[in-house]
């Protein structure tokens, strides 16, 4: 199955947790790959999505994109006291896909071996990671962990999100209620391992990602607030949206 059946699993299953939904409902979905490698992300989803993204915990550098076609080496700063190529600056294990999938690529680490429960065979491009380093060296994901939060300007249905060699990780999600988050943990999927947290909740306006260790967000899916209609129309619609993001993918 690749990343775009994945994301419409993940809305198939809230609908049917949710229904009724409005018939021709979509999502959006933000996997930071149009913002170029090394930049630290903040308000650029604020137009058009709404989204605001902070890090914090650490060093508080901030969250960063990684791109994990080229997990390392000096690329992200022109000091020129370090050689471009070196392969201590980076993480292999934030490489996509991983190097034994049938189209081999950066990755390393058994938890995205083909087969295994994290199985990371498709590219992921950007991922967003705690930066550790600082904007004058290449990014590299905190070992100690931190928290990445993601702040919606108006309530959403929130889908779920993908993760990339994560030690562990609490998502906690802020609904309108203003009571307690609903709290979900997992253990991650080992070194290189991607996995994808269905979440299904209505009227959120913020989801922190609470990283134990290293690893880093491959994306976030979301839609709008369902409104009622009957059933049938839920699924037809939801079907046709399943059907569009598959021939896409």
């Amino acid at each position: 199955m690749n990343l775009s059946s994945h994301r419409s699993c993940l809305f198939l299953a809230g609908c049917l947790a949710l229904a009724p939904l409005s018939a021709g409902a979509s999502t959006t979905t933000i996997d930071f790959d149009g913002l170029p490698r090394g930049e630290y992300v903040t308000t650029q989803y604020t137009v058009g999505s709404g989204v605001v993204f902070t890090g914090f915990g650490g060093a508080n550098w901030g969250a960063r994109i990684f791109d994990t076609n080229i997990p390392t080496g000096n690329w992200a700063t022109s000091n020129p006291l370090y050689d471009p190529a070196d392969p201590s600056f980076g993480d292999l294990d934030l490489g996509s896909p991983n190097e034994a999938s049938p189209i081999p690529g950066p990755g390393v680490g058994s938890g995205g071996a083909p087969g295994q429960p994290g199985e990371n065979s498709v590219p992921l491009n950007n991922i967003l990671i705690l930066d550790e380093n600082g904007p004058e060296f290449p990014p590299d994901d905190q070992e100690i962990g931190g928290t990445i939060v993601a702040s919606f300007a108006t309530p959403q249905f929130f889908v779920g999100a993908g993760l990339l060699s994560v030690d562990g990780v609490e998502i906690d999600v802020y609904d309108t209620s203003f009571g307690a988050p609903l709290t979900i943990t997992s253990p991650g999927a080992g070194e290189n391992g991607y996995f994808e947290i269905p979440v299904n909740q209505n009227n959120v306006t913020e989801v922190w990602f609470k990283f134990s260790g290293g690893g880093g967000l491959a994306y976030i899916e979301y839609g709008p607030v369902p409104t009622p209609t009957t059933a049938g129309m839920v699924l037809a619609g939801v079907g046709a949206l399943a059907m569009r993001r598959r021939r896409r993918g």
